[in-house]
């Protein structure tokens, strides 16, 4: 049944969004994600592999290092290395790092 028999009364909406991108922080990205592709490609190596990590873990009480273990053995290389870009672009474009 058409709006117009109900008696709903017909309206539009209008709005406009300005969107501003960082151009910088754009290219930053795309080329740290290539280079962390290249570099670290499919290989999905836990931190807790890691010989500083290893050490680091095993300078913890037994009962600390077995709580942490499993947990610091599923982030990945891969993902840290991610993580840590985009903090850095992130923060970079925040703080206008980038025009020096």
């Amino acid at each position: 049944m058409p709006f117009d028999k109900l008696g709903i009364q017909r309206f539009t909406l209008q709005s406009s969004v300005y969107v501003e991108v960082d151009h910088i922080a754009v290219v930053a990205d795309i080329a740290a994600d290539a280079l962390l592709t290249y570099e670290l490609r499919t290989r999905s190596t836990p931190i807790a592999n890691i010989k500083f990590i290893q050490d680091a873990l095993n300078k913890l009480p037994p009962e600390v290092r077995e709580k942490i273990k499993p947990i610091i053995g599923q982030i990945s290389i891969n993902w840290l290395a991610n993580w840590i870009k985009e903090k850095a672009i992130t923060e970079g474009s925040e703080h206008g790092w980038w025009l020096g």
